[in-house]
């Protein structure tokens, strides 16, 4: 199995370590489980959907990194996380700003499964009878240029 085949099962196994490292000893545990409820439910997406719709190692990077910010998140509560408040002190912030560094990923991960190869993307977007239609007008745009 190459590299490239395999980093999705190793991106799922770090996952599933540091989920089991972020559940240890939480500040709240309901507040843990609401913040990986995410990952508890789109995970089980992706592994179901990963033969028929494949997205690209940098989308499941950036999906680690998200899920990785939200585990952090939930096992101190976004408004007590040490990343936010080193922040607070370093840049002057009038309080903690960690729950915004959680947008970021998402939004880099959406951008990045739109760009995503076209084999990646879902059947849906695509049919025959759209491209025999794209085809022949194609046909028809260079013919009036001839």
């Amino acid at each position: 199995m190459s590299d490239r085949r395999r980093e999705p099962a190793v991106l799922l196994a770090v996952g599933a370590v540091l989920l089991a490292l972020s559940g240890l000893h939480p500040h709240d545990r309901f507040t843990w489980l609401l913040e990986i409820a995410p990952i508890l439910i789109g995970v089980p997406v992706l592994v179901g959907t990963y033969h028929r719709f494949p997205l690209t190692p940098l989308v499941y990077r950036l999906i680690l990194v998200h899920a990785c910010i939200l585990m952090l998140g939930g096992h101190y509560t976004y408004a007590e996380v040490p990343l936010g408040e080193w922040m607070k002190v370093a840049f002057g912030f009038t309080r903690n700003n960690y729950d915004r560094i959680g947008r970021t990923p998402w939004c880099a991960a959406a951008g990045c499964s739109s760009l995503s190869r076209p084999a990646a993307r879902p059947a849906t977007l695509s049919s025959p009878l759209k491209e025999e239609r794209i085809a022949e007008t194609r046909r028809r745009w260079r013919s009036s240029r001839s």
